[in-house]
């Protein structure tokens, strides 16, 4: 501030200097050339000879005049640089500002960068500690995965053998109950471990080549008993333009639909699901996929949609304590569909029901149709009952795809006074539960006109509905529903005596014939638990199997060079040799690559799959253990091929 007034000061003082020169100049010159000229000429100094001398010499006017210009021009030339020096004190002052400014900012900015490198690094040992922490997490859950699956194993094998030998009513109602119990939890601890997959980004889609129908029919199979016991139909309706079979990931598919599915049954208390599929053809190597699960429940507030798809949380507190669940369902559904590049979403009215949709992108494969030449079926009329309009629809698209003429009733009544009439039919489907007159009770007045021969009928019962010996010779077949499409076709073929060229069997029952379809096979399990011992045991007994134990990996690899196995079950974590290790030694003793070895574990994470697979093991289970997942995995490993399977793993 003072240097800024003594610079002002300076340059007033400057100002005030030329212009006085000027002046001075201006004044004194005239005057002192006029004294000059009147001392020259010996005159007395007076105002009268100064007047006189001016008259006599009109050269002193211009000489008066000349410092007069002079010293304005003196007088301006000192006001511009006056105006030079004030605009160099600015452009001073200014840079001198602007220098001040630039060393802030860099105090300013060293201070940011100062700033930013502690917060990168309490990020960086923030990160640090969080992956520490997912590695704890993840390993913590492996550990319990392992610890809660190896009873559970017991649990649920135990309880499924229990319920295939003689019980009376009351202690088949128990067992069904711990197993049902068993399941239940199994799916809580499954939703844990898959979200936890999700958290981690260690979930990976599995692309094979699949049925697009397998997913849902299964699905449909493993929910029918739960929907028969709240009298709830299920359907399943496929819409034309859908790829028969599509490169994606089975078990994930299964999944989402299982879970749609098993909350559409949670919370509806009665009508009807659908399940329907549909394809759009996106370019000749792409389709998008959408499936769809209707249900005629108690609907969702609109105001509470946006709860669905979050985790751990469902439509109000109340949902939990009613109805169960970890409300992880959803929010896992949502993170596999987006995986398939996909979509879900829902639409619900309240007290009305909900649809929940979601896409998949898929490509589909070149297999050929499974579907074998029906042509002799074309023109043949079918009855149709059905007091369920959907699944009267259902039927008649099954039936006109496959070249089937149709006449569908919902009233089986009214196919009492079509008999009277004299029509007939080729063919007869009935639905086995149907108010005024039920399947049976119907079949009874068709055979009073019609033979078996005649006009042979297919009856659609639900679940666990038993027939008597007089009741069963009404019918050529009895599907349970929901019937599978390719199941219904291959019963109707039958009924001509065709071949219908399907293998169509459901994977939560065996019966004596799919049994026999397995080789003999000498089997070693390798297994440290008592309990597992005798669960995979009974299992492999009920299969057709003696085998041989060996309690730990050790005793495993010397059984294993004394005799010629086909197939090793080895158990992961066991004392002394663990499964790993065990596998690694027998592959580097034994090199005959025909050894079968398939991981038996209760460790479930796709890291462990994979630990496995690196080891020299062929396959993998996970704990708990059911017979159609071993009947499975013998069937793909020594029926299905079995040369091919052999020199992919050599």
């Amino acid at each position: 501030m003072g240097k800024k007034l003594i610079g002002k000061t300076i340059f007033s003082s400057a100002r005030r200097t030329f212009a006085a020169y000027g002046i001075a100049f201006g004044l004194l010159f005239p005057i002192a050339s006029t004294v000059l000229d009147i001392w020259l000429k010996d005159l007395s100094f007076s105002w009268s000879h100064v007047l006189l001398v001016q008259e006599q010499q009109p050269l002193h006017w211009i000489i008066d005049l000349a410092p007069l210009v002079l010293g304005w021009i003196a007088s301006i030339i000192g006001t511009k640089q006056d105006k030079l020096q004030k605009l160099n004190e600015n452009l001073s002052g200014r840079v001198e500002l602007q220098t001040k400014d630039l060393r802030e900012q860099n105090l300013r900015l060293r201070s940011e960068i100062e700033e930013r490198q502690r917060i990168e690094s309490e990020l960086k040992q923030a990160k640090e500690a969080a992956e520490a922490a997912a590695i704890a997490k993840a390993e913590f859950l492996s550990t319990m995965s392992h610890e809660i699956r190896t009873p559970m194993n017991a649990v649920i094998g135990m309880s499924g053998l229990l319920i295939g030998t003689e019980l009376n009513e009351e202690q088949k109602e128990y067992a069904e109950t711990i197993r049902i119990s068993g399941d239940n939890l199994l799916s809580v601890i499954n939703d844990i471990l898959d979200f936890s997959k999700i958290e981690s980004g260690k979930m990976e889609v599995e692309y094979q080549e699949m049925v697009l129908l397998d997913p849902i029919e299964d699905t449909l199979d493993l929910l029918a008993t739960k929907a028969e016991e709240k009298q709830i139909e299920l359907l399943c309706d496929i819409q034309e333009g859908v790829p028969e079979y599509i490169i994606s990931d089975l078990a994930k598919i299964r999944q989402v639909i299982v879970n749609l599915v098993n909350n559409a049954i949670k919370f509806t208390a009665k009508g009807e699901i659908l399940v329907s599929i549909q394809a759009k053809k996106i370019n000749n190597k792409q389709f998008e996929i959408l499936y769809s699960v209707k249900d005629t429940g108690i609907g969702i507030p609109e105001d509470r949609l946006n709860r669905l798809f979050k985790s751990f949380s469902q439509v109000d507190a109340s949902t939990t304590r009613k109805y169960g669940g970890t409300g992880l369902g959803l929010a896992i559904s949502k993170k596999i569909v987006e995986l398939l590049g996909g979509n879900i979403w829902v639409e619900s009215v309240e007290g009305v029901g909900s649809t929940f949709s979601f896409s998949i992108l898929a490509e589909p494969t070149s297999n050929p149709s499974s579907f074998p030449n029906i042509n002799y079926l074309h023109g043949k009329r079918v009855l149709i009952v059905d007091d369920n309009a959907t699944n009267i629809k259902i039927l008649e698209k099954q039936c006109q795809s496959w070249g089937l003429s149709y006449e569908s009733y919902d009233d089986p009544l009214e196919v009492k006074h079509q008999l009277a009439a004299g029509n007939s039919w080729d063919l007869g489907i009935l639905d086995m539960q149907m108010p005024k007159l039920d399947g049976i009770e119907l079949a009874m007045e068709i055979r009073k006109i019609f033979s078996s021969r005649q006009l042979p009928l297919i009856l659609l019962s639900s679940i666990g509905y038993v027939l008597t010996g007089d009741q069963k010779h009404m019918f050529q077949t009895i599907l349970s529903k929901p019937t599978r499409q390719r199941t219904l076709l291959r019963q109707i073929c039958r009924l001509y005596q065709q071949d219908s060229g399907f293998q169509d069997r459901r994977p939560s029952q065996l019966t004596e014939q799919d049994i026999q379809q397995l080789p003999d096979l000498k089997i070693l399990l390798a297994e440290d638990n008592a309990v597992n011992q005798k669960v995979a045991s009974r299992i492999l007994q009920k299969l057709g199997y003696q085998i041989d134990i060996a309690a730990n990996g050790e005793e495993a690899v010397k059984a294993v060079e004394m005799i010629n196995y086909d197939l090793v079950f080895m158990d992961m974590q066991m004392p002394v040799m663990d499964g790993l290790e065990a596998t690694e030694k027998i592959r580097e003793n034994i090199s005959d690559r025909s050894l079968i070895i398939i991981a038996m574990t209760a460790n479930a994470s796709p890291v462990d799959r994979q630990r496995c697979l690196d080891s020299g093991m062929n396959d993998y289970l996970a704990k708990p253990i059911q017979m159609p997942q071993i009947f499975d995995m013998i069937k793909k490993w020594f029926v299905e091929d079995r040369r091919i399977n052999i020199q992919s793993v050599s």
